[in-house]
């Protein structure tokens, strides 16, 4: 298996004006209108399969979820927000954002992962040192905020292939950075 880096996915005209208009701040004043821009970008990306199955998996899916309790959608949904006005919360941005972009790090971080596991030097326990290792050094190196760090390495390993096991070993060595 050959491990490749997360592509951004591709977006119509309409979808990257949408997209555009939730890449700043909202204001209380423009909510509605930044709502609505990202409610209609994901029934627009949901309605044309554009989104990776890995993607929506690691929001839907408990079994994807980083602590494998409740997915992220469960979570909006027993906090009493449920259907498409998920797609409207404040909290659904970070979500948005990793639907088209997929996890957000430094390429240097992800081309790195993926040479380690597609060079695959030395037994499992030798490859997960090595990934383990790297992913520490990254949060360091690029001066990454370890929590956040962890939940993007978590997002990466599994998108490129790796078992949840692993993934969730990546994401454990980046938060202990």
């Amino acid at each position: 298996m050959e491990f490749i880096p997360p592509q951004t996915i591709q977006l119509t005209e309409s979808e990257s004006e949408l997209f555009a208009q939730i890449q700043r701040e909202p204001t209380h004043d423009d909510w509605h209108e930044f709502a609505d821009a990202m409610e209609k970008l994901m029934l627009s990306l949901l309605g044309r399969n554009a989104i990776p199955e890995i993607r929506l998996r690691l929001f839907c899916d408990a079994a994807y979820a980083e602590t494998g309790r409740k997915s992220r959608r469960q979570v909006f949904e027993s906090n009493g927000t449920l259907g498409n006005d998920i797609y409207r919360h404040g909290n659904f941005i970070p979500y948005i954002n990793h639907f088209i972009r997929g996890p957000k790090l430094p390429e240097g971080a992800i081309d790195g992962l993926c040479k380690i596991l597609n060079d695959d030097h030395g037994t499992s326990g030798m490859i997960m040192d090595q990934y383990r290792k790297h992913a520490r050094k990254c949060v360091r190196e690029f001066g990454l905020n370890s929590s956040y760090a962890a939940t993007e390495f978590f997002r990466l390993g599994v998108e490129i292939g790796m078992e949840l096991h692993d993934a969730r070993s990546l994401r454990d060595a980046a938060r202990s950075a």
